[in-house]
Formats: structure tokens, C-alpha cells, sequence
């Protein structure tokens, strides 16, 4: 049976995992798309990217490290050449080239936002969807090399105890083993923590390719952004082994990196200075995934930018005291409950709710990938928010409050 008629192409979807730029795969049986792609009649392509050392440290800002060596930017590259052979090579598999839409979730969403900062895919790329993008995940050049130099000091360093080092580490990142390199990630993941604000460990760094930070004003392209979070993306730090008191200090010290001025009377103000474990996720959620998120679609060259939020939860998460948890959104909308947070999340009954939920979003991102328009108002206007819970509804400005705490807050590094 033919599977696509050449006469009417359908529109392509090439997506990007998550894993804080560390781990993940495409390969993932959360991320198949067999469902997806049904649903919203469209081509789905999941591609790999390189990550952790190797895909998302630019090694040649070290400052001893022959930087010819080393090419920067070469996780966002990968993309970039996945999107450009997508593109060529639409056409014969049933693909419209002139309607590929990237997208993306948590640090898959932060690639796709840096994607929109990118001008070598400025006709390529017809829309965006950024699904909860930690979408300050950027570096600097300072901060590229300093980290960098980091890694190159625990790989040359004396061993710790703690951890000991797997068997062909070496000191060389070019000859180090595959578990080597993946040790070496862990370790510098730990030694970032708070020391690069919001960015994290590993990302794009600013540079020729990606020129300026998605999150400056002008810096993206004039594309379709759908983009959203989930209400309750980080409260789930609330399991944190961390003591209460402990948790407090991190959030503190997690605030002052990001904007020693602002971000702190943020935490005060509306967090509780975090002295509560889950008001302490809810803060960190909010730094990474919701204020960037509102920034960027606040910012958009045109205003075609539309913002939702993932609203909907099940008793186990309910009584778990996470709800609308990150990652939620993914068995929902790849229509995969037998994987990622679908098990765990109906496992005291929910699954009716879920299934409505799935039918409204799915039927709303079909219409943005075809169409470049998911039907409700865009952001700009009275920063209207399309809210998930078994059905759906168009709020103005559900967050009123978080918006204007987080508007005085440097997001960029």
C-alpha cells in the first residue's frame, strides 16, 4: 500500500530529546512518534545530537588546548546538518520542505530556542515549538572557556576517593574511553552547579553560528513560536535527599548566580525565600523553564509567538505532591502512556483526563505544524496562555504575578 502520496506532501516535524544536553536518545520508545505523527498528520523525525563533553562544551575556548582542534557548537552543528539533510530530502519521502518545524522539550526545547537565534537555518525552518526550553541554556565565550578549563583540570587531577576513575580515562580528552568521557561529564555537571547561573553545565556557546543569545531582544528569528511549561515543573525537587535547610542555601546560591541584584528579592518575594522544600523546586522550575519561556514569547520579532501551560494532573501525582511534573507533557502528547511519566502517572486511575488532554493538545499542535497557527491569540496580546486539563481554555495573563517578579531579572549570563 502506498504510505504517501507525492502530489500532497505532508509537513515535516523534526524533533530533539531532552537530558540537560548530558544523556537522552531519539531512540527513546517515549519519543517512537507513531501516534504523533498520526495525529497530527505530519513526518516525524527524531534525530541524535552529540552531547555532554564532546557535544556541548566548546573545548577550543580552553586556554590550553589548541583551539584548532576543537570546533565550537558541535552538538547545535549536528542539528543544524540533520535540518539541512531533512530539508533536501523531504520531498522523497513524502515531505513539504517548505513546512519543517523543529522541536523540542526541556534541553531538546533549550537546542530548539537556540535554533531560533541561528541564521544559517533562516530558510530552512518554517516554526519553533519549545516545550518547557531551559531556554537560557546559552554560553558565553568567558563561560565556555572557563568551564572547559575545568574539565580539563578534574581529567589531569589527582583522584578523589569518591569516584574512581573507569579503566582508559587517560588525561587526553582525544584518546579518553567512551566511559571515561561519560565520568568526566558527571563530574563537571557537579562542579557547574551554581556557578554558570542558569545556563547549565553543558550548552551552545555564543559564537559565528549561534551570533547572539536567544533571550536578547532582536535575537531570533521571525518564525511561528509555539512554546510553553508545565504548572508544576521543578516541584518534584521537593524529594530532594537534600535537608530542608540545605535545599534553602542551594536556592539561595542558585539565585545569586543567575542576577545577584534581582533574582534574590525574586526568591524572597514570591517563593518564600524558599523555605519550604517544594516552594524551593518551584523557584528553580521557574528560573529555568517558565520566565525564560515568557521572555522569549514576550520578545518575538512579529508577535507570532503563543504560550501554553500544561495544567493537568492525576491522583498519584496529586498525592506525590508534584502535579503537573516536567516531562508530562511528552507521554501526553506522543500518545505513549506506557512510558517516560505515563506509568507512574496513572497509576491510581487518571487516564480518561489524560486521554481528553492528549485529544486538545495534539489537534492544537497539529494545526501550528501545518499551519504555523495553533487557533488561540498569540502572547502578545494581553499575554494570552492556552490552559491543559482535560479540556482546554485561553486565559489572559494567567501569571500575572510571576511575569512582572521575573521581568527585572537578567536571564542571559
Amino acid at each position: 500500500r502506498q504510505v504517501f502520496d507525492p502530489t500532497t506532501p505532508r509537513p515535516v516535524v523534526v524533533y530533539l530529546h531532552g537530558g540537560s544536553n548530558i544523556h537522552g536518545s531519539a531512540g527513546e520508545p517515549l519519543l517512537s512518534g507513531e501516534y504523533f505523527a498520526g495525529a497530527t498528520d505530519s513526518i516525524y523525525v527524531a534525530v541524535n545530537y552529540r552531547v555532554g563533553i564532546l557535544g556541548q562544551l566548546a573545548l577550543g575556548n580552553a586556554d590550553d588546548l589548541d583551539a584548532e582542534r576543537f570546533d565550537s557548537n558541535t552538538g547545535l552543528s549536528d542539528i543544524i546538518t540533520a535540518i539541512e539533510w531533512v530539508h533536501a530530502n523531504a520531498e522523497s519521502f513524502g515531505g513539504d520542505p517548505s513546512r519543517i518545524t523543529v522541536m523540542g522539550e526541556s534541553s531538546g526545547g533549550a537546542m530548539v530556542t537556540a535554533l531560533s537565534a541561528t541564521p544559517r537555518v533562516a530558510d530552512l525552518v518554517a516554526g519553533f515549538i519549545a516545550q518547557s526550553p531551559a531556554a537560557a541554556m546559552v554560553h558565553t565565550p568567558q563561560t565556555a572557556g572557563r568551564l572547559a578549563d575545568t574539565a580539563l583540570q578534574i581529567l589531569r587531577g589527582s583522584e578523589d576517593g569518591k569516584r574512581p576513575r573507569p579503566e582508559g580515562t587517560g588525561t587526553d580528552l582525544l584518546t579518553a574511553s567512551p566511559q571515561g568521557l561519560a565520568w568526566l561529564t558527571e563530574k563537571l555537571n557537579a562542579a557547574s552547579w551554581g556557578t554558570t547561573g542558569i545556563a547549565g553545565g553543558f550548552a551552545p556557546v555564543i559564537d559565528d553560528l549561534l551570533p547572539r543569545h536567544p533571550l536578547e531582544p532582536g535575537a531570533t528569528l521571525d518564525r511561528p513560536l509555539l512554546i510553553g511549561t508545565n504548572l508544576d515543573e521543578y516541584v518534584l525537587m521537593r524529594w530532594n535527599a537534600l535537608s530542608r535547610r540545605a535545599l534553602q542555601e542551594q536556592s539561595r546560591g542558585f539565585a545569586r548566580g543567575i542576577d545577584e541584584e534581582h533574582a534574590p528579592r525574586v526568591l524572597s518575594a514570591l517563593y518564600g525565600d524558599a523555605a519550604r522544600r517544594g516552594e524551593a523546586g518551584r523557584f528553580v522550575g521557574d528560573a529555568l523553564f517558565t520566565a525564560p519561556s515568557m521572555r522569549l514569547a514576550g520578545q518575538h520579532p512579529s508577535g507570532r509567538a503563543w504560550m501554553y501551560r500544561l495544567d493537568m494532573s492525576t491522583p498519584s501525582l496529586d498525592i506525590s505532591g508534584i502535579g503537573a511534573t516536567h516531562a508530562l507533557d511528552l507521554p501526553i502528547l506522543f500518545g505513549r502512556y506506557d512510558s517516560g511519566r505515563g506509568p507512574g502517572a496513572l497509576a491510581l486511575g487518571g487516564r480518561q483526563r489524560m486521554a481528553a488532554t492528549t485529544q486538545v493538545m495534539q489537534a492544537r499542535w497539529r494545526r501550528f505544524i501545518h499551519d504555523g497557527d495553533p487557533g488561540w491569540e498569540t502572547y502578545p496580546t494581553d499575554y494570552a496562555t492556552q490552559l491543559f486539563d482535560g479540556g482546554e481554555k485561553t486565559v489572559a495573563d494567567p501569571s500575572r504575578e510571576l511575569r512582572e517578579a521575573w521581568s527585572s531579572v537578567r536571564l542571559t549570563g
